[in-house]
C-alpha cells in the first residue's frame, strides 16, 4: 500500500514539475499574445518574423540553430482550440500549450520543443503534398 501511495505521490511531482513549464509560459491570465510569444522565442533561441498579427492571435516565424518553428499565441484559448480544429486537417505535429501553439520543422525538432516548452503533443491528419510547417490559414510553406 505504501508502494501505491508512493507512486501517486512521484507521478503528481513529475506532472507538477513538467506542468511549471507551460504555466511559466502564460505566467497571467493577462498577458498578451506578444509577451507569450517573446517568451516562447525565448525559450527556443529563436528570432522572431512576426506576419500576422491579429485580435484573436499572433503568429511568427521563428528560426534559430537550424531549426525553423512556426509560433502562435492566442488571446483566448477557444481561439487556439478553433486553430488546431481546422489545422489538424492539413496534418503536420502540434506542440500546444496554454495560448501557444507551436509547429516545428522538421518534425525531428519535436522532442527539443517539448522538453524546452512543456505542453500537448497534437497530430494532425497526414496528406500527401503537404511539407513544411502548418501556417494559422492553413496552408503549407514549401
Amino acid at each position: 500500500m505504501l508502494r501505491d501511495w508512493y507512486l501517486v505521490v512521484s507521478a503528481l511531482t513529475v506532472v507538477a514539475v513538467l506542468g511549471l513549464e507551460t504555466v511559466d509560459l502564460a505566467r497571467k491570465e493577462q498577458d498578451s499574445a506578444a509577451e507569450r510569444m517573446q517568451r516562447v522565442s525565448e525559450r527556443l533561441n529563436c528570432a522572431l518574423d512576426t506576419s500576422v498579427n491579429t485580435e484573436a492571435f499572433t503568429e511568427s516565424d521563428c528560426a534559430g540553430g537550424g531549426a525553423h518553428y512556426r509560433v502562435l499565441t492566442f488571446a483566448e484559448a477557444k481561439d487556439q482550440r478553433q486553430w488546431l480544429d481546422l489545422a489538424k486537417d492539413y496534418g503536420g505535429t502540434y506542440v500546444s500549450g496554454d495560448r501557444w501553439v507551436v509547429v516545428p520543422w522538421p518534425d525531428s525538432e519535436t522532442p527539443q520543443v517539448c522538453q524546452k516548452l512543456g505542453g500537448v503533443l497534437e497530430n494532425g491528419d497526414s496528406h500527401m503534398g503537404m511539407t513544411g510547417p502548418v501556417h494559422a490559414m492553413g496552408t503549407g510553406a514549401g
